[in-house]
């Protein structure tokens, strides 16, 4: 499978999603939220991998260009600490609550800087309406090639160039960098 870094952001619209029960373990006490209205209130919680056994990474051969960005890497797919069994870039979304009770928010941005030959950082949410801007720090051509929700790319030819495109419907959006070609290199 050849070596390509890859990014989940989940798309917020008004519609149904991912129900997962969230909370800290039995006889932890909730802890706060941040930038609770009175009005609105606030979801906290952590979610933790139930069970024995801790999942390995999910190793991927780099075949695009390893002698620029290594011979491997790992998805980071689901990232378990070992310490708490706290699960890293969890995504939740609220389903069946009406559009009318659903606060207006304001669009933002989501930086995608590729540095290292990954995309940092590993996922994200925004609103529709809201602008995915991608970075190369790389000293190589890349792209951000996103598929699902959004059908675009970026290409972003050398260190410091920039690109940005608005999300516009509510969904998944995979992003992937299908090229990695050293600046020295070009064709």
């Amino acid at each position: 499978m050849p070596f390509v870094a890859l990014l989940l952001i989940f798309l917020a619209g008004v519609s149904s999603g991912l129900a997962v029960p969230i909370g800290p373990p039995p006889g932890e006490p909730e802890p706060p939220g941040e930038g609770a209205s009175p009005a609105l209130g606030a979801l906290a919680g952590r979610v933790r991998l139930a069970g024995d056994a801790l999942p390995g990474p999910t190793p991927v051969e780099n075949t695009t260009d390893p002698a620029d960005c290594g011979q491997g890497h790992t998805l980071e797919d689901l990232l378990v600490s070992a310490e708490s069994r706290g699960i890293g870039n969890v995504i939740l979304s609220l389903s069946g609550v009406p559009a009318s009770e659903v606060p207006p928010v304001e669009p933002r941005r989501l930086v995608l800087d590729n540095v290292g030959c990954r995309f940092v950082p590993h996922a994200g949410v925004l609103t529709v309406g809201s602008s995915i801007e991608a970075i190369n720090n790389d000293s190589f051509l890349h792209t951000a090639h996103l598929y699902g929700a959004a059908e675009m790319n970026i290409a972003l030819p050398h260190h410091g160039s920039r690109g940005a495109r608005i999300a516009r419907v509510p969904g998944v959006i995979v992003v992937k960098c299908a090229v990695a070609i050293p600046t020295g290199r070009r064709p």
